[in-house]
């Protein structure tokens, strides 16, 4: 089944685990050139296992593999595009009673998560956290789902990101969502990136899906942005209290 909404349109899929036992999942598709390339599914699955790693809240995740076996089941005015992207893709568990958040009160329990999504959205460079729509609610917590427009392009170039370090704040539906008088605190020791760990988050990105960039390039990056913790949350703090 489609799921229409979204860049990329992704589909839900009966996935098998390990156990052998069928899960449902919601997968997007590695190559689709109309967009942008796998480049978007690498920054998902980037991001998925940062915020998991950070102790955030994200559904569980894994690299789908679309088998040709698969194919014979898809219907046919899909499977062109499940053939266009044998092999790995990104996938995230189904959330069965999940919904879209409705941020218009945002209660006093869920501050310190909304902040937490707000900053890790600074520091991966995600501009697309506008909608609501991209977080799920669960009835007690929010689910940081849709990252693809992480490690937004401008982040790699180093004169765009110096003059601007983060993404507009304001535009961030968690911003929207805190009290202006809410103290960032989550910053900078809540976020742990050594060296280590984002040299093996980077290495567990599968060969090919980060179209031109190298794995370097996207480790600098990230080390780049472990280097400005403190800087990234002085200035949500000061968006927060203009």
């Amino acid at each position: 089944m489609r799921i229409e909404k979204g860049t990329r349109r992704p589909f839900l899929v009966g996935a098998q685990a390990g156990d052998g036992k069928p899960q449902p999942f919601v997968i997007k598709l590695r190559d689709r050139p109309e967009i942008s390339g796998p480049q978007e599914i690498a920054n998902e699955l980037l991001c998925a296992i940062l915020a998991r790693n950070a102790g955030l809240p994200v559904p569980d995740f894994a690299i789908l593999e679309v088998t040709e076996e698969f194919l014979e089941i898809v219907p046919r005015e899909h499977r062109g595009l499940f053939k266009d992207s044998l092999g790995a893709n990104f996938g995230t568990a189904f959330v069965a009673g999940a919904m879209d958040w409705e941020p218009g009160n945002l209660r006093p329990s869920l501050y310190a998560v909304a902040e937490q999504i707000l900053s890790f959205d600074s520091v991966a460079y995600n501009t697309d956290r506008a909608r609501p729509d991209n977080l799920l609610f669960t009835g007690d917590s929010l689910l940081m789902i849709d990252h693809e427009r992480c490690l937004n392009a401008a982040g790699f170039n180093p004169v765009r990101l110096e003059e601007r370090p983060i993404p507009s704040a304001r535009n961030n539906v968690c911003f929207r969502a805190l009290p202006r008088d809410h103290e960032v605190t989550w910053l900078p020791g809540g976020f742990p990136l050594d060296d280590e760990l984002l040299a093996a988050v980077v290495n567990e990105i599968p060969e090919g899906w980060w179209n031109s960039l190298t794995p370097a390039e996207v480790l600098n990056f990230l080390q780049t942005r472990r280097d400005s913790l403190v800087e990234i949350a002085h200035m949500i703090q000061s968006a927060l209290c203009s």
